[in-house]
């Protein structure tokens, strides 16, 4: 890595500490229709401010749950736009109120942030840096091994919403080939897409209930 690259990965590490960064743009496919639903916001106040763990020695530095203002336009505008696109379900969810209990967008940079900062440093104090405490399967943003052997930055979607009093629980994972594609002023961030794949499951999970 050269240099400048290298100043070039602090300064986002620094920037990221600092909680200064732009919030995701997300295009929401525009239709004239009026929406035969009714979605109603059920989630907790917390959930909307949002959660960020910078302290590098919690198993959760580096994870950050998106609060509502990090998402343009407010996912639940995403949401509805989704399912109101959705031909299929048009019969299903006329005249419906859809509850959402939980909608967490969470980032996972934990691996690419303490390679980060334990750049060009040695000794025990680096090694505790990139082989400290790392998010185990009870915290929310974390995964397997398997789902990312590589420790590649990532994007957790966390949904559930109820429909005639069933609930539909979904969880849609995705990662990123660089550290770039997961950050808000990068023009082709992956968000988006995760956004998309992650509605698109739920989905099917509604148009394949009984």
């Amino acid at each position: 890595m050269t240099r400048a690259v290298r100043a070039h990965s602090i300064a986002a590490v620094m920037v990221v500490l600092a909680g200064c960064i732009p919030a995701y743009k997300v295009p929401v496919l525009q239709t004239s229709d009026t929406s035969n639903f009714t979605l109603i916001d059920k989630r907790s106040d917390t959930e909307k401010q949002g959660a960020s763990h910078n302290l590098i020695t919690s198993c959760e530095y580096g994870i950050t749950q998106l609060g509502e203002n990090d998402i343009e336009p407010p996912r639940l505008q995403v949401l509805r736009a989704h399912l109101q696109s959705a031909k299929d379900l048009q019969n299903r969810l006329q005249g419906k109120s859809i509850e959402v209990y939980s909608f967490k967008v969470i980032r996972n940079w934990q691996v690419n942030l303490r390679r980060s900062v334990q750049k060009g440093k040695s000794g025990a104090l680096a090694n505790a840096m990139i082989a400290g405490c790392f998010a185990g399967p009870e915290i929310e943003g974390s995964y397997a091994i398997a789902e990312n052997p590589n420790g590649l930055p990532s994007f957790t979607v966390l949904l559930s919403i109820g429909i005639d009093g069933r609930v539909y629980k979904m969880r849609h994972f995705e990662t990123a080939n660089t550290f770039d594609e997961t950050r808000s002023m990068v023009d082709g961030n992956i968000l988006p897409r995760v956004l998309s794949n992650a509605m698109n499951k739920l989905s099917q999970a509604i148009k394949s209930s009984s």
